[in-house]
């Protein structure tokens, strides 16, 4: 007897495979390509790294360099800005500064010279009364 769904299937099977021949050929050159083409991952070496990390001197001397760099940046950064505000005197300013404030002193001055002071105790003992009383 003649089985016809497994002639069918048969059939079917060969025709799909070759159908999709060139498909399936494309697809295992283009994989091939793809492997050829792929560069391994670089392994890295475990004692290496940790060999490296272990050596504290190095490793610490890279750090402080890299605060030190970062830290100066920052500072030279920051006087640069504060300097551009032109906010402070320079020595010639300060010695004006200092010489104009003698002179406003000794204009406006209000702590009397001798004349002024004799003056001002005239005033006080002018107006002044002395009282005595006995008591027995």
């Amino acid at each position: 007897m003649f089985d016809i769904n497994t002639a069918i299937n048969t059939a079917i099977a060969a025709a799909v495979a070759e159908a999709t021949k060139p498909l399936v050929g494309r697809i295992a050159t283009l994989e091939a390509q793809l492997a050829a083409q792929a560069t391994p991952a670089p392994q890295l070496d475990a004692a290496a790294v940790s060999a490296y990390l272990d050596n504290a001197e190095s490793f610490w001397h890279r750090i402080e360099c890299f605060v030190q760099t970062r830290t100066a940046d920052a500072v030279d950064a920051a006087l640069d800005a504060h300097l551009d505000k032109d906010s402070h005197f320079d020595e010639d300013e300060i010695d004006t500064k200092i010489e104009e404030a003698i002179e406003n002193h000794e204009e406006n001055r209000t702590h009397g010279d001798n004349d002024d002071i004799e003056e001002i105790v005239q005033k006080l003992l002018n107006s002044a009364s002395i009282s005595i009383s006995i008591s027995v």
